[in-house]
This record gives structure tokens, sequence and C-alpha cells, in this order.
């Protein structure tokens, strides 16, 4: 299923189950599980749900050579008539980038490329929006290279920088993940995360951190979910009575934690609008 059909299936679904069923009867072959994020949501786990009449809806896939597939859905006269110049305006940033890339000799060019195209429509990139360097059969690893729009320095609880925006050189038979999550620029940064407190005991996120490991169990656990999900959520069930022990070590090691869902909230309260679009941009001899 290509992502003009899926959008396709989207308008026409009542529940995010109903796009589930239909997505996998048809994509045999994906190395990262669809999901679909509604309105303000940001997170890499779908729980089924009924679609609001009118809503903004975010849906990602990967392929089984890492190539990510992401777009944005109007749903509703409403929403269509309020928004549809921005989604539209991803279409044109897309187009932009893949015409322009041959400029690229680093990082550091692309995203100011990107920020300069968000800016002309009127949008701007999400804090810290993370693009990764692909590898075949992989969206990222840990040793991807990045793209960070709208970078601002942030700190942990230990004072530690999360993230540092490096430049790296852009080399031709490299490959990039494209992230392009937006809002309209007229919202500024003047938002947070909320975590919801719908309980997620049973949902599980593998972490981007290394801890020796003991068992056999465990490291062939670590490879199933990495081949299947990589760093997406996943249900408990899905692992757990196959490799109990493995699960709980790492459990233990910090290696699997809860995942906590979140959305964008606005500091005065008001509904935030996002977009994004996400796509493979290959730099093969500049082909």
């Amino acid at each position: 299923m290509n992502v003009e059909n899926l959008k396709s299936l989207i308008k026409t679904s009542k529940t995010t189950g109903e796009i589930f069923n239909q997505f996998y009867k048809k994509t045999l072959k994906y190395t990262f599980p669809l999901t679909i994020c509604i309105n303000e949501e940001l997170y890499n786990y779908t729980d089924n749900k009924d679609i609001p009449e009118n809503c903004i809806i975010k849906f990602e896939f990967g392929d089984s050579k890492g190539e990510m597939f992401g777009d944005t859905v109007l749903i509703g006269k409403e929403f269509d008539k309020l928004y549809n110049k921005y989604a539209k305006s991803l279409d044109k940033i897309k187009k932009a980038i893949i015409e322009n890339k041959s400029r690229f000799d680093t990082n550091d060019e692309l995203k100011l490329f990107i920020e300069d195209q968000c800016e002309k429509r009127d949008l701007v990139c999400i804090k810290n929006n993370i693009s990764y360097q692909r590898f075949e059969n992989k969206i990222f690893e840990q040793d991807s290279k990045y793209i960070i729009t709208n970078y601002q320095k942030e700190f942990n609880e230990d004072d530690y920088l999360i993230q540092e925006n490096e430049c790296f050189d852009i080399t031709n038979n490299e490959s990039y993940n494209i992230n392009l999550t937006v809002m309209p620029k007229e919202f500024g940064n003047e938002w947070f995360w909320l975590k919801l407190k719908k309980d997620t005991s049973d949902i599980y996120k593998l972490n981007d951190i290394f801890n020796g490991l003991k068992l056999k169990d465990s490291k062939k656990l670590l490879n199933e979910i990495k081949g299947s999900n990589g760093f997406y959520a996943f249900l408990k069930d899905n692992f757990y009575h196959k490799h109990k022990l493995g699960f709980s070590e790492c459990v233990e090691k910090n290696l699997l934690f809860n995942f906590e869902k979140q959305k964008l909230v606005h500091t005065k309260g008001i509904f935030i609008p996002i977009f994004f679009k996400k796509f493979t941009l290959n730099f093969f001899n500049n082909e």
C-alpha cells in the first residue's frame, strides 16, 4: 500500500483500528509499524480509537528498505478549509528539498534551507526536530548523522546537554529520512510536552543506550524488537511470553522502559495544529 492509497483509506475510515487492519492486509513487508497521531498527538504508538469528525491525522511507516513515509490528512470540511494551505506547503517544501539537494554539502546547509522554506510559508519546525541518516534496512542507527531544525539547547536533570547540534559533511551514497514536523509560525515556541495520564503499563519502548547483558535470551529479544519495531513502542505481550527472562533483564538494565504518551500543549491552552511529512532523501551521486 502506498502513501496515496493510505491517505484515501484514512479519509473513509471511522476508527484507527480499521486503518490498521486494511493496511496490514495489503502491506506484508515493513521495517517499522504504522503510527497514526491525531491533532496535537506526537508519539510512536497508536490506540484503536474513533476518528473525530474534524481533525488532523498524521501517519508514518517504514518499508523493508528502511525508507520512511509520512504525511498529513485533513478530516472534515472545517479543518480542510482552515489548514489546507499548510498541508500543501509541505508538498512544496519536499519538492524544493529534492530539487536542490545537489547544493547541500553539510547538514547545516540543509537545515538552513528547510528552515528558510518553512519561514516563507509561515511555518516553523517543532523545537529540536531531528532527521536521521538512513542505512540499508534501518531507518537510523545509533551512529547515524543527523539534521536538527529549530535547534534549542535542552538539558536533563543532571545539567547534561541532551543533543549536540553538530555539523556533518553530506557525501555521495548517503541517505537521510527527512522529518518535517511543523506548525504555523504564529505559535512559535510557546508550547510544551504534556504526558498523557492514561495507563500505559503494558506498552514498552526500546532505549537507545547500551548496557551489558548476561542472558542470551535478552540479546535475542533485543534483536527481535529492533528488527520488527526499532525504537517504536510496542505491546508487552508481543514479546514477553517468548522471552520472559530476557524481558526482565532488559527492564532491569533500563534497555526497555514504559512508554509515556505525549502531546503538544500551548502555554495559553489553545489548539495547536501540527502537520508533518516524512520521506527518504538519497544522495547517490546526486541522482
